[in-house]
């Protein structure tokens, strides 16, 4: 259609024949359709050649995976299957598959025979020490045992030692008296560390009173300091549920609440080459990549920071988040050492556990109820003991339903769904399934189920007729944390958000 490709061509900001050079390598791919514009915005006219030379730098984008990009070299380009570029992409794709499990680096041994599995030889020395020479990779000995790193991970834990020892040694101006009128004694131990130690860590798990803890001890800062705090948390509902319980405690202004990003200032580069933005602009022109707003040299003006959640938090993020708090600067890390691990790589509060002093409350406190009980007892490797009967009153709040057949399980979880009496089944229950599609139990067919008990479709005449996968009023997931408008801007097409939109379940 050369309309949609003459449009196409006067809205790229970039040379529109290397554009095209580059959409005629990919036709036989299903990259992503605004790959082509961000290889040679990066590239400039260059970018044909440089694909050709070496197809595997396409794994630095985003929505490009191994498979995709070894198959594009091999059959497209033609690219040598002991090539040293493919050698040295298959490795450090080794590093970074292993990540995934949360491990910040590995045995040399292990990334070699991983990337072994990906192109089915060996890799040699030379391309090993290649990616290390380009800075790529960190490769050390330890007790006779060669280990391997990507440089971002491993600058990452640096950056959390070097700051760490920074702030540890800084001094925090202390509070005159410490109340603790109410406290157990682990709790008073917690405050004590927090008062004399300018990093500290809370640990325990559900119920055992760490919000409880804080509030106490921010109700002292604020009557006694006048400097500012920071209550931030890596999830936005993590974030919401701190400023929910504590602000209603301390009851002012002076404590803010957000999240990780949102506290550094994450921004947003723009692809427009003119112009300056406001110093606090997220987005705009002249901002030509993302990066955080506060960092060392313009670090977090706040006397006190307590981060909670820290167990949900990676290397990167933390990392980053230390260069931007500046020394003299109290912080107290709060979290659930027995919670699952951070989705990115590393083990940041497990670690920290066993560096600087912690407070790890144990006794549960909280009148949370059965779940709270049943949690610890999985935590001591006991078998909990459901309720009889739900009574959320008296914190009988967990029940267990017997059921094997998986088409009876979707069945009893829509029956669940028309006998309640005290809720609203659309806006007070929530499924949890692992599947997504196949089963009876999957995503797909429970949305199916009980979309047409809670929101069914008006204008179907015959039940088995075919009907939308979405209708007004349904309740959706929300996959990507911004609006379409600014997707778009970041450089998303209307084609790629309405694929993940599509992919949503309600």
């Amino acid at each position: 259609d050369l309309d949609s490709v003459r449009s196409h061509f006067e809205s790229c900001p970039t040379d529109p024949m290397a554009v095209a050079k580059v959409i005629d390598l990919f036709r036989d791919h299903k990259f992503p359709r605004k790959l082509a514009d961000k290889v040679v915005e990066d590239f400039g006219s260059d970018a044909p050649q440089v694909i050709v030379d070496n197809p595997y730098i396409l794994l630095a984008y985003r929505r490009v995976g191994w498979k995709g990009v070894d198959t594009f070299a091999m059959e497209t380009i033609g690219y040598p299957k002991d090539g040293i570029g493919r050698q040295r992409a298959a490795f450090a794709e080794s590093i970074r598959i292993l990540s995934e499990d949360g491990h910040t680096y590995c045995s040399l041994d292990d990334a070699i025979f991983t990337a072994h599995g990906l192109i089915k030889q060996k890799v040699t020395e030379e391309a090993i020490e290649s990616l290390a020479d380009l800075g790529q990779i960190v490769v050390w000995t330890a007790d006779l045992q060669r280990y391997v790193a990507l440089t971002s991970l491993y600058r990452a834990e640096q950056t959390i030692a070097d700051r760490l020892s920074l702030l540890s040694m800084s001094s925090v101006e202390p509070l005159e008296t410490i109340n603790f009128d109410g406290l157990e004694k682990e709790q008073a131990d917690a405050i004590r560390n927090a008062e004399e130690f300018p990093v500290s860590l809370i640990a325990g798990g559900p119920g055992t009173g760490k919000t409880f803890t804080i509030a106490h001890y921010l109700s002292q800062v604020i009557e006694q300091t006048a400097g500012s705090v920071l209550v931030i948390a890596p999830t936005g509902k993590a974030a919401k549920r701190a400023e929910e319980v504590l602000a209603a405690r301390l009851q002012t202004d002076r404590v803010k609440f957000s999240t990780i990003h949102r506290a550094l200032g994450f921004t947003v580069g723009s692809e427009e080459p003119e112009g300056v933005p406001e110093a606090n602009a997220k987005r705009g022109r002249g901002r030509v990549s993302s990066g955080y707003m506060f960092h060392e040299t313009n670090p977090l003006p706040y006397s006190r920071i307590v981060i909670d959640e820290l167990s949900m938090v990676d290397v990167q993020l933390f990392a980053s988040l230390l260069r931007a708090i500046p020394v003299g600067t109290q912080v107290l890390l709060v979290g659930d050492q027995d919670q699952l691990p951070s989705v990115g790589p590393g083990s940041v509060l497990r670690d920290l556990m066993h560096r600087i002093p912690t407070t790890e409350l144990v006794a549960v406190r909280r009148n949370a109820g059965r779940i709270v009980k049943a949690c610890h007892a999985l935590k001591n490797g006991k078998v909990p003991e459901p309720s009889q009967d739900l009574n959320l009153a008296e914190g009988e709040n967990w029940v267990h339903i017997e059921c094997s057949d998986l088409n009876m399980i979707a069945e009893t979880i829509v029956d669940l769904h028309r006998s309640v009496k005290t809720f609203d089944p659309k806006w007070e229950m929530q499924v949890v399934t692992p599947q997504n599609s196949g089963l009876p139990v999957a995503c797909d067919n429970l949305n199916r189920l009980l979309s047409n008990y809670i929101n069914p479709c008006r204008s179907a005449v015959n039940p088995d007729d075919e009907l939308p996968r979405f209708r007004v009023g349904d309740k959706i997931c929300r996959t990507k944390n911004a609006t379409v408008d600014q997707l778009i801007d970041n450089g998303e097409s209307y084609e790629d958000i309405f694929e993940d939109y599509d992919n949503a379940k309600t």
